[in-house]
């Protein structure tokens, strides 16, 4: 099935077609590809990024990312991250994307503090996709061709929680995990340490 920026578009449109694809997937939630452990500088990090703030430049807020749980008006407290989007050039986005054969990708370090939490979610990825678009990436681009992965930066901590679909991920430093561009997933951070993870969209 083809990218219809129709459907990008609609939220409700979208979420549909998320748990029309769920429904017709028999895989597992996600897959670890690989473990290694790669060096990051330290990012300029945008402080307390709302969740639903997360496809645009750090400086603008954007409506990419739709709660399956949350009405409009329910906008939770402490669902926020430090986060820097790695730009065009940087050395760690070009590595992973050629290790990945990604031809365009949006990364951004996620960085989640003690006390905080993400609810459960697919994202969009409209701007992304929208880029991805004008460059003459998306005329065949099917959607399950969208490849989602999170690489973590950290062993996970006790009180550190990750869930794609109904699985738990117990991940180490250095993996990288990739999802169905459909599943929900969800975070929090219950424990006394930050977690830092590379979240991948790409195509």
């Amino acid at each position: 099935m083809k990218v219809d920026f129709d459907i990008l578009s609609d939220k409700k449109r979208f979420q549909d077609l998320c748990e029309e694809l769920n429904r017709q997937h028999t895989g597992p939630d996600y897959e670890i590809l690989w473990n290694k452990k790669i060096d990051f500088p330290a990012y300029d990090l945008a402080s307390d990024v709302y969740f639903e703030y997360g496809d645009k430049p750090n400086d603008y807020p954007g409506d990419e990312t739709s709660s399956f749980f949350l009405g409009d008006r329910d906008k939770p407290k402490n669902a926020v991250l430090d986060r820097y989007i790695l730009k065009e050039g940087d050395p760690i986005k070009a590595r992973f994307e050629q290790e990945l054969g990604l031809k365009a990708s949006r990364m951004m370090m996620n960085v989640q503090k003690q006390g905080t939490y993400i609810p459960p979610h697919s994202d969009r990825g409209k701007s992304f996709l929208l880029e991805c678009r004008d460059k003459g990436l998306t005329d065949d681009l099917e959607w399950l061709q969208i490849k989602r992965y999170i690489y973590f930066l950290q062993d996970r901590q006790v009180g550190q929680f990750f869930q794609v679909g109904d699985s738990q991920l117990d991940c180490k430093a250095g993996d990288l995990c990739q999802f169905p561009m459909f599943k929900v997933h969800t975070t929090a951070n219950a424990g006394p340490q930050v977690r830092h993870v590379l979240a991948i969209t790409g195509v």
